[in-house]
């Protein structure tokens, strides 16, 4: 899954210019129920992202800086300067910086900024991944990194006829402490998948039925 399939476009977007006033700016956030927003160059390439938070870390830093005087400012001093990603970036690179701001700024040639990944769909496509809200058997497997591990579980579900919600493999630096998530659509045969994980000398951690 690449950035493109799931980027909010610029035209969709409220922008303010690096040379704005911040009281625009946050005159634009609060009118709009916003906390931050992208900041661009008057070409429309990138520059960073502007956050009501980011105003108030500057207020808490300087005391002889004034809410009225911060207002007069311009946006670019009080611009996050964040690098952004392109529409050919690998969508598992958005995770690193949406831990730490509300979207993920995504430029086009020339560092032309394009629009955004949401946080919401970042968690959506996570929930995806995982089955979330899918009823089914839950199971949760330990094995060495040996060769063909992830291939031999499916092997087993497909013998069995089992519907697979999602496998995802996590440690993936740790060769001996392998965890595979495993979910099936749930069915009768629950007790012969176990047995034959076991026999082919995968752990069962857990299991959890929804």
């Amino acid at each position: 899954m690449f950035i493109r399939n799931c980027i909010t476009n610029v035209d969709e977007l409220i922008t303010v210019k690096e040379n704005d006033s911040i009281d625009s700016a946050l005159q634009l956030l609060n009118t709009n129920g916003l906390k931050s927003v992208p900041v661009i160059k008057e070409d429309g390439s990138y520059v960073g992202i502007l956050s009501k938070e980011k105003c108030f870390e500057i207020l808490e830093a300087n005391s002889t800086i004034s809410l009225e005087s911060l207002k007069k400012l311009s946006v670019s001093e009080a611009t996050d300067i964040i690098s952004p990603l392109n529409l050919d970036s690998r969508f598992e690179e958005t995770f690193p910086l949406i831990v730490r701001y509300p979207f993920v700024p995504i430029v086009g040639e020339n560092n032309q900024f394009v629009g955004i990944v949401k946080r919401k769909e970042i968690t959506t496509a996570l929930e995806s991944s995982f089955g979330v809200n899918i009823s089914g058997l839950r199971l949760l497997i330990g094995t060495a990194e040996l060769e063909g591990r992830l291939e031999k579980i499916l092997e087993i579900t497909h013998q069995l006829h089992l519907n697979v919600i999602t496998a995802v493999a996590f440690d993936a630096g740790e060769r001996l402490n392998r965890r595979v998530l495993l979910k099936v659509k749930q069915n009768n045969q629950k007790e012969e998948l176990i047995h034959r994980l076991e026999k082919h000398g995968f752990s069962i951690l857990t299991i959890h039925e929804d």
